[in-house]
């Protein structure tokens, strides 16, 4: 997901070269993973986890499962959205559109992940 978004953020940050096609593609790409429902990915206790890194995911997840999946839905429809917009290759609609989907993105992480440690 970050890759992705990091790819449109660098094409709209440089408009003299960018690239319609490669924001459609990473457009999509966000979409898809969007749609596979991220949320099934922790299973319970998943926030005790190790894994091959410390896990960051915050209880709350767990905790609070309904705000868990109205933020879910909310960057699901955010990224469906952005998608299309992307599509359309209107790049004033598209950097409006991509602010949206980037707020998206950070309201999950404000409720449910750690801050990364420095």
């Amino acid at each position: 997901m970050e890759r992705n978004l990091q790819k449109i953020k660098t094409q709209l940050d440089n408009p003299d070269t960018l690239s319609k096609d490669e924001v459609i593609v990473a457009a999509n790409a966000i979409a898809a993973a969007a749609n596979t429902g991220l949320g099934a990915l922790y299973a319970p206790s998943r926030d005790k986890g190790e894994g091959w890194r410390k896990t960051r995911l915050k209880s709350a997840f767990f905790e609070k499962p309904e705000e868990a999946k109205k933020v879910a839905l909310q960057f699901n429809l955010e990224a469906n959205e952005f998608a299309k917009v992307a599509a359309t290759g209107d790049v004033g609609q598209i950097k409006a559109k991509f602010g949206k989907l980037t707020q998206s993105c950070k309201s999950c992480h404000d409720s449910f992940r750690e801050k990364d440690a420095k």
